[in-house]
């Protein structure tokens, strides 16, 4: 880009996403930091003011009534739009489809550009089966307690333990392979859970206020590849062709590593929660794999190897 489709765009940037540090800007624009201060400089000749503060967590703002000039959206940039909204009407986890499907009818109302073709489509692998309107309901609820701190009262079905009444202290929803969870203080445990929407029923927002732990953070909680950060263990598996294609072709979590073997399979190792979707992950390859450490997982393996084959008998 030009320098002054960099200035333009830099307005808008600041514009829908608020204080930017300039690094992020320059990373944005493709461009140097150097070159984000002269754009700076530019637009404060042309009387267009950038408010700068320094330190840790300083950047450049936007004043809220700096007038941006409206840009036509280029064919590219429609067609990622279109693209984005094909994709989430198959995401059931979405929960804002009419919301988004109407800003984008306005959007390309607007537009010079009114067909342009995909060629491209998405193909369903599997959705949670939920009553969609219920799902809505309890999603919203909790959505509007944790802005409003207000404690919610709700049954909840656990695996284990069967259906009890909670009273909870919502402080996050965050989206895991397809499901809402929350995540908050449980009166009923004494401590952090996180709960699956689809196995909330009767749920109520109370009166009664409650304050977030300071030291919270979601990171705290949530492991690095599920929702589990308990038990984690190093895992060490050896997988055949074909499935060692197929898990090569992934990132399965952040510290992974892939080493190929000449016979086609691949020593696969990285850091899991001992837990039952872990051993749901490592049983779905069948034949096709074999773990190697730790004993622990092993065992884990073997026994419901084991009730697999009682169940056949």
């Amino acid at each position: 880009m030009g320098s002054v489709s960099n200035c333009l765009q830099m307005l808008l940037l600041l514009r829908s996403r608020g204080k930017m540090k300039i690094s992020n800007l320059a990373e944005e624009l493709d461009v140097s930091e150097r070159a984000v201060r002269y754009y700076k400089e530019e637009l404060e000749k042309n009387f267009i003011y950038i408010e700068s503060t320094t330190g840790q967590y300083g950047g450049y703002t936007l004043p809220k009534d700096t007038f941006i000039p409206i840009l036509n959206l280029e064919e590219k940039e429609l067609g990622s739009l279109f693209r984005a909204v094909d994709f989430l009407k198959n995401e059931s986890a979405f929960l804002y489809q009419q919301d988004l499907q109407r800003a984008v009818d306005k959007i390309i109302a607007q537009s010079k550009i009114q067909d342009l073709p995909l060629n491209n489509h998405m193909i369903k692998y599997s959705t949670p089966n939920v009553e969609t309107q219920v799902y809505k309901k309890i999603y919203f609820s909790l959505n509007k307690a944790i802005q409003n701190k207000n404690k919610i009262e709700m049954d909840y079905t656990s695996l284990k333990r069967g259906t009890n009444k909670r009273i909870f202290h919502p402080y996050e929803l965050f989206l895991y392979q397809g499901f809402w969870y929350v995540i908050g203080f449980c009166e009923l445990r004494g401590q952090f859970r996180s709960f699956k929407l689809t196995r909330i029923h009767n749920i109520n927002i109370l009166s009664e206020k409650f304050e977030v732990q300071k030291s919270f953070t979601l990171e705290n909680y949530i492991g690095t590849n599920s929702i589990y950060n308990e038990n984690e263990v190093f895992i060490t598996l050896k997988i055949y062709p074909p499935m060692s294609i197929i898990v090569s072709e992934r990132i399965w979590c952040n510290d992974q590593k892939i080493k190929s073997l000449n016979d086609g399979s691949i020593i696969f190792q990285g850091t899991f929660a001992l837990s039952s979707e872990t051993d749901s992950w490592i049983l779905s390859m069948g034949s096709e794999v074999k773990v190697i450490e730790p004993e622990e997982l092993k065992i884990r393996i073997i026994n419901k190897i084991v009730k697999m084959k009682e169940i056949y008998q």
